[in-house]
């Protein structure tokens, strides 16, 4: 199994193979996908590791939000897998290159001749 690494230092544990925009784990019942949705705020998004248990092939990533949808949830008769991904934040975007920033959220491009 992979490991996702919370700012916390939270682990959780992935299927390996699985990128950062489509992670899945495994839960017991709904109470522990609360628990799991729980741990996964903009804060401990904010800087988070994966990488493989014992440590070789490891990733960093930081400014990070849940995609959406948030969680893709199957019963498994007796477990929940639950599949979500992560997505980089754009406000490092934002701040660098605030007029594409503005004209990209207004749905416009640079390029175009509207």
């Amino acid at each position: 199994m992979e490991k996702l690494i919370l700012k916390d230092n939270t682990e959780i544990e992935i299927e390996p193979g699985t990128g950062i925009s489509r992670m899945i784990t495994y839960v017991e019942d709904y109470a522990a996908l609360g628990d799991l949705a729980g741990k996964l705020t903009r804060e401990n998004l904010s800087a988070v590791k994966i990488g493989a248990v014992g440590g070789i092939g490891s990733g960093s990533y930081t400014d990070m939000a849940l995609g959406d949808p948030n969680f893709k949830i199957t019963d498994m008769g007796g477990r929940l897998k639950v599949m979500f991904g992560l997505r980089q934040l754009m406000l490092r975007f934002a701040s660098r290159f605030p007029r594409r920033a503005a004209h990209s959220a207004a749905g416009y491009s640079l390029h175009s001749r509207r």
